[in-house]
């Protein structure tokens, strides 16, 4: 499955998008595989947002859908 990062996401896993396969993961499976034993990354994506075709994913819900996209928090005004 193709997986996108977003901003603060994308540059503590160094990459913009992975292609993993998230069978029976769960949100927080996902983010823990991506950050893998780097310490920034793990920082990182523990604030991100995990959605799946577009629909919010919680920490020990399983991810399925054809896309999923990690997204840090941002701020806006």
């Amino acid at each position: 499955m193709r997986v996108r990062l977003y901003a603060a996401a994308a540059e503590a896993v160094g990459q913009a998008q992975v292609e993993i396969d998230v069978a029976q993961m769960t949100a927080a499976d996902l983010l823990d595989r991506l950050a893998g034993s780097d310490e920034q990354a793990q920082l990182v994506l523990g604030c991100c947002r995990v959605f799946a075709d577009g629909k919010s994913v919680r920490a020990g819900e399983q991810v399925c859908g054809e896309e999923v996209e990690i997204l840090p928090p941002f701020a806006g005004g």
